[in-house]
């Protein structure tokens, strides 16, 4: 009878009297992460900031990452402020900005941690 190898790795064999427990089978996994970088060019200056109310914080790991305008490709639209659990202590929030191009247009520099 052939035992299928997946079996193996828990399978219990008697031999002779006394237990031996069968040899695992090694498995290897890779894992693969692709970061696609998306520029976002307007073709105007986004309307000025509005003012958000900031709730309270939920507690202190966590600081306000402010809204912004999004270019959708054909109009702009409010992306509201949220709170964002800090990656590191002792770490500031850089805010994301349109940067104005010299041929024209704007280009979203996405906030970052710094």
């Amino acid at each position: 009878m052939r035992i299928p190898a997946t079996w193996l790795a828990s399978m219990v064999v008697i031999l002779g009297g006394a237990m031996a427990v069968a040899p695992a089978i090694a498995q290897t996994t890779t894992t693969t992460t692709t970061t696609v970088e998306k520029t976002i060019t307007a073709p105007n200056a986004p309307p000025a900031m509005r003012v958000e109310t900031v709730p309270p914080a939920p507690n202190a790991t966590e600081y306000w990452k402010p809204g912004h305008w999004n270019w959708n490709g054909a109009d702009w639209v409010w992306i509201s402020g949220a709170y964002e659990v800090l990656p590191v202590h002792m770490v500031a929030w850089v805010p994301g900005h349109w940067d104005p191009q010299p041929a024209g247009g704007f280009i979203w520099v996405d906030g970052h941690w710094r």
